[in-house]
């Protein structure tokens, strides 16, 4: 199987934020009172790229917000440009000891 199968397979089991699957982590996390952190591979609603994404949601359910890995791997990769995406986080890459 090539690399093209794989990522046909994460495409496939990917989730759009809002969605179905959101939806789900949402109530749960209603029922529960508890604040969830879940990694989770994102899909645009409306294309084909994908962002390996930190999803953060609070106890009453709400989306409070999201982070999305900005330097593409895989197959987005080829170009080696960075991806800005308005509206969400975004960090620089630096070493551990320029952060502190």
């Amino acid at each position: 199987m090539g690399q093209a199968h794989w990522y046909e397979r994460l495409f496939a089991n990917s989730v759009t934020v809002p969605g179905p699957s959101v939806t789900a982590i949402s109530s749960a996390a209603r029922a529960a009172r508890v604040h969830v952190a879940v990694g989770i591979n994102e899909r645009e609603p409306d294309g084909g790229t994908l962002f390996n994404t930190l999803l953060f949601i609070g106890p009453d359910g709400a989306v409070l917000g999201r982070h999305r890995k900005l330097m593409p791997t895989g197959v987005n990769a080829s170009s080696g440009a960075p991806v800005t995406v308005p509206g969400c986080a975004s960090t620089t890459p630096r070493s551990v000891a320029s952060a502190a």
